[in-house]
C-alpha cells in the first residue's frame, strides 16, 4: 500500500500519461475516439515509471480519486459477446490537463 505522497505522485502520473496520450500525433480519419486510453495500457505505462499498485488500490486511490474531481473521465467499453468484462477507457479533461501543465493544483496531486 503506497503513503500519501506516493499516492499523489501515482495521480500526477497518471495525467501525465493521459496528457502525452492526447499531445501524440494520430489519424484524422480515425473511427474510434482516439483521445481515450484503454486501462490496461495506462496501468502498463504507470508501472513503467515506477508505480506498480494493485488493481483495487490503483482504481480507487488513483482513477476515481481523479475522476471525482473532474480531472479524468472514462468511457466504458461493452464486450463483443454476451459474456466478457465490461472494459473502461480513460481521458484527461480539462481540468486535469491544467494540473499537468501547472497552471492548477491540488493537494492530492503531485506533478513533476
Amino acid at each position: 500500500m503506497m503513503n500519501v505522497t506516493e499516492l499523489a505522485m501515482a495521480r500526477g502520473a497518471t495525467l501525465l500519461i493521459l496528457r502525452d496520450y492526447l499531445q501524440r500525433p494520430r489519424e484524422v480519419s480515425s473511427t474510434s475516439d482516439p483521445t481515450y486510453m484503454v486501462e490496461d495500457l495506462l496501468i502498463e505505462l504507470l508501472s513503467r515509471r515506477g508505480y506498480s499498485l494493485p488493481e483495487a488500490e490503483f482504481r480507487g486511490a488513483v482513477l476515481f480519486y481523479l475522476e471525482d474531481a473532474k480531472f479524468i473521465e472514462y468511457q466504458p467499453i461493452k464486450p463483443a459477446g454476451p459474456t466478457g468484462l465490461t472494459m473502461l477507457r480513460w481521458r484527461i479533461t480539462h481540468n486535469g490537463y491544467q494540473i499537468a501543465e501547472g497552471t492548477r493544483l491540488d493537494p492530492g496531486v503531485k506533478v513533476f
